[in-house]
């Protein structure tokens, strides 16, 4: 960042004004956040997949998946301030952050339940390698603990590479941060 302390001592950079100044660090600060809750939720899933406790391990894999969703939107929308904070931070346009498919099924699930009623063999929720599944049934939700893949009906998420990008997000929010505001503690 291209920075200069402003009149009450703030390091801005060149060219803001203090209102987009406000917003800029908001947005950066949410973004922090939400890569916090991301990394908290994994390592729920985690622990949740060692003790086999498969309603905290959807409670992990819902709260991985909002918190993506938080950052997909604040980072990857079409709106141009997130054409913005990308550059700023250094990030690139594609992300695995960015896909929606399984984020939007979880989020309408009244609404894809509605598409799953009618099918004669379907299963919800389950947690085993893809390969157990049984043949001619269908999957509502489903984790694959062996790849960490989130699977809703025919979209599929994987959410080790997230992790992975969130990861990076974080850092470049904390570097971009660094220079104006002391650091946050984040999840290891």
């Amino acid at each position: 960042m291209n920075l200069k302390r402003d009149s009450v001592g703030v390091r801005i950079k060149a060219g803001w004004v203090r209102g987009s100044l406000v917003k800029h660090l908001t947005a950066i600060a949410e973004v922090q956040s939400q890569t916090d809750f991301a990394m908290m939720a994994f390592q729920d899933l985690k622990a949740a997949l060692a003790v086999k406790d498969s309603r905290r391990t959807w409670y992990s894999v819902q709260g991985f998946l909002v918190a993506a969703a938080n950052l997909s939107k604040l980072l990857y929308s079409r709106q141009s301030r997130c054409t913005e904070l990308r550059t700023e931070l250094g990030l690139k346009d594609a992300s695995p952050i960015a896909a929606r498919g399984v984020r939007n099924s979880f989020e309408h699930f009244d609404e894809r339940i509605e598409a799953w009623e009618a099918r004669s063999k379907w299963s919800d929720s389950l947690v085993m390698p893809l390969k157990d599944l049984v043949p001619g049934w269908e999957v509502v939700r489903h984790l694959d603990p062996t790849t960490f893949t989130v699977i809703f009906g025919d979209d599929r998420f994987a959410l080790l590479p997230a992790l992975e990008e969130v990861r990076l997000i974080r850092a470049a929010a904390d570097a971009a941060l660094r220079p104006i505001l002391p650091e946050r503690k984040k999840p290891q």
